[in-house]
């Protein structure tokens, strides 16, 4: 068995056969099975699928007697699945052509741990709304220079900062099981547990900037991305669980800046959505999040007495500016967008990469998750002189 497809259902009557019958077009005769795991449905999504069992093989029904959302069911899945890989799709989703049984031919070929791949938005009409979310598709034009072959974490970093959908990787079985790989049970923000927990301990990555999977994205449905009361709220749970995770696993502790980030973007977006009866609690929580993050995590420079050119501007700068600038001298900022160019961020002036009269400096210290992408753009400066932020500062829990 070489790949198990595990599907959460609920109420999918409509799309449900679209998503399996995508699943066997996309893989023909390579060796799989589909999981479908109804979550208590009230229509006749169950009775789709029994039809449908007696015209796929290897097609799976399970029954979960309560709703209990996306999350346990997947986990259900889980424990279910011979597959020596394992994929995710949602029942209103479907595969695109055969893209998917390329994916798993170059995932086996790579023994990779998790493969990321991409996806289409689709909008109510089944029409191309987006290639992927805007985010997304700035991000994977940093990793695109990383794709079709094995990496790790530290040069594929920005991989954290895609949206944390379960249904855009695959990942091996045997790496699953030793790492405990487990969706969180929340009925919002089940994923992004697993996607947090899945690329941090992977030591072989493979990204392929294709497109597998056509995502329906509906802002006026009541899809549970849209949900803005109470679940939502009750979803921070995840947060939780994540910040046990890097707290298990010291040597996670380089990439709390993606942590911090999540964190931001969840507090942002559900204090600008959610109702007012909980903003006064929103702002409570993060308010107290933001002064642990102070407390608990301490910086360690390993230079001193250099003068300092900072490379970006964005949030891991502002992370490691003070621990930077106690026992060095900032002289400027650099930033590849020449717009930035000759203004100035906390009194000093940002450069663009292709000018010829910079301040004099010892080091340009690049504080980005796109590190490889920032090197190429910097040129007439010796490779010694040119330092990943997290080479000069070390991060450690307290």
């Amino acid at each position: 068995m070489n790949l198990s497809i595990i599907i959460p259902m609920h109420n999918a009557e409509q799309s449900i056969t679209a998503a399996i019958a995508s699943v066997y077009q996309a893989l023909g005769d390579r060796g799989f099975e589909v999981i479908v795991i109804d979550d208590a449905s009230t229509d006749n999504s169950v009775a789709v699928v029994t039809a449908l069992q007696a015209h796929y093989q290897e097609l799976i029904l399970l029954k979960v007697s309560d709703n209990q959302g996306a999350g346990h069911a997947r986990n259900v899945g889980l424990e279910a699945a011979q597959g020596e890989y394992l994929t995710f799709l949602d029942a209103d989703d479907h595969y695109l052509g055969t893209a998917l049984g390329d994916v798993l031919q170059l995932t086996q070929q790579h023994d990779a741990d998790v493969s990321l791949f991409s996806y289409q938005v689709l909008d109510s009409g089944g029409n191309v709304s987006e290639r992927l979310l805007a985010r997304d598709n700035e991000v994977w034009q940093y990793l695109r220079p990383q794709c079709d072959r094995i990496c790790t974490l530290t040069e594929a970093s920005a991989s954290l900062r895609l949206a944390g959908f379960p249904w855009n990787k695959m990942i091996k079985k045997s790496y699953a099981d030793s790492i405990g790989l487990q969706f969180s049970e929340t009925m919002v923000l089940n994923d992004s547990f697993v996607h947090f927990q899945s690329l941090l301990a992977a030591q072989r990555m493979l990204l392929l900037n294709t497109e597998v999977v056509a995502h329906h994205y509906e802002p006026s449905t009541q899809q549970l991305t849209n949900v803005h009361d109470i679940r939502r709220i009750s979803s921070l749970v995840v947060l939780d669980q994540l910040a046990s995770l890097y707290q298990a696993h010291p040597d996670y502790v380089a990439y709390l800046p993606f942590l911090y980030a999540f964190e931001d973007d969840i507090y942002t977006w559900m204090f600008k959505h959610t109702t007012p009866e909980f903003k006064d609690f929103l702002a409570e929580k993060y308010l107290a999040l933001k002064q642990d993050r102070q407390c608990n995590i301490q910086h360690q420079i390993k230079v001193s007495n250099k003068k300092i050119l900072v490379y970006g501007l964005g949030w891991k700068m502002m992370e490691y500016l003070d621990a930077m600038s106690e026992h060095n001298q900032i002289v400027g900022f650099m930033d590849s967008d020449l717009l930035k160019a000759g203004k100035t961020v906390f009194g000093y002036e940002i450069f663009h990469p292709l000018q010829k009269h910079l301040p004099e400096f010892d080091l340009i210290v690049i504080c980005s998750s796109f590190e490889q992408e920032i090197k190429n753009n910097i040129q007439g400066v010796s490779i010694d002189k040119i330092k990943s932020v997290n080479d000069i500062v070390v991060n450690f829990i307290i």
